[in-house]
């Protein structure tokens, strides 16, 4: 079985993780990516989930904390939903613009 990395080693590796892996989200609570570390599924309703820390976080967290940590990573997905409606709105005034 692999020893899981201690939680201050993943978080001193994980900037350098993070450039090794790019556009990989991340763990939550140490930050390195899901291509080097696997995400421990919450379940929010049955038949749904999400991961927002690593199986090797899991047994470190609170519940309050894996909470705080669902809010950062949704409130990343909502900018990311927000730059990418803002491209799609940059690229629909171009083409209109070409059009005319």
């Amino acid at each position: 079985m692999k020893q899981p990395m201690s939680y201050r080693l993943r978080r001193r590796l994980a900037p350098l993780a993070r450039l090794l892996a790019p556009g990989y989200g991340y763990c939550q609570h140490c930050r390195m990516p899901w291509k080097f570390v696997q995400g421990h599924i919450v379940n929010y309703r049955p038949g749904r989930g999400v991961f927002v820390v690593c199986e090797d976080c899991w047994p470190l967290v609170t519940p309050p904390q894996v909470f705080l940590h669902a809010i950062a990573a949704t409130e990343n997905w909502e900018d990311q939903d927000r730059a990418r409606a803002a491209v799609n709105a940059t690229r629909v005034a171009r083409s209109t613009e070409e059009e005319r």
